[in-house]
C-alpha cells in the first residue's frame, strides 16, 4: 500500500505507514518513532539493554553516568533461554519477582511471584503438552 509523503502532521496506526526515508525532521511530524519496536517490545528491548551492558563493561561505549546497566536495571531473565533459565534458578529466593509473557501486551499476563522457591520448583516439574517433563530437577544444579 502506498502512503502519501506530502504532509506536515500525520497520525497513523502503524509505523509502516510512514516513509522514514523521505521523513524530514522539523518539517514532518508523526505519532510514531522510527525503530520504535526496539523500545516497545519486551524481547528487542531486553536484547538492546544486554548489548548496551556488554558494550559499557567492555569499554566499547563510555558513559560518565553509568558503568553498567546493572546500576539502573533490575536483574532480568528470559526463561526461554537455557542460560537465563539456569541463572534464574540460581538467583536469590528472598526477592519479589514479576513474570511477563513475551506474547502478552497491555499489562496482560503479568504475574507477581511472592515465593520464588515455589515458582522455581513448579518450573522444574512443569510438563509439556505431551505430558513429558520439560526440565528434570537433577539436570539443573543450584
Amino acid at each position: 500500500m502506498q502512503f502519501s509523503d506530502k504532509f506536515r502532521f500525520k497520525w497513523v496506526q502503524t509505523p509502516g505507514e510512514v516513509n522514514y526515508m523521505k521523513f524530514v525532521e522539523g518539517k514532518h511530524i508523526v505519532n510514531h518513532i522510527s525503530n520504535s519496536k526496539i523500545f516497545t517490545n519486551k524481547i528487542p528491548c531486553m536484547e538492546l539493554l544486554a548489548d548496551l551492558n556488554r558494550s559499557l563493561e567492555s569499554g566499547h561505549i563510555e558513559s560518565s553516568i553509568y558503568r553498567s546497566t546493572n546500576e539502573f536495571l533490575t536483574p532480568t531473565y528470559r526463561l526461554d533461554i537455557v542460560a537465563d533459565f539456569v541463572n534464574f534458578l540460581k538467583s536469590d529466593n528472598n526477592s519479589l519477582w514479576l513474570v511477563k509473557s513475551s506474547t502478552s501486551n497491555m499489562g496482560r499476563g503479568i504475574e507477581m511471584i511472592r515465593d520464588p522457591a515455589a515458582y522455581k520448583e513448579a518450573l522444574m516439574t512443569k510438563k509439556d503438552k505431551w505430558g513429558e517433563q520439560t526440565v528434570k530437577p537433577e539436570e539443573v544444579k543450584q
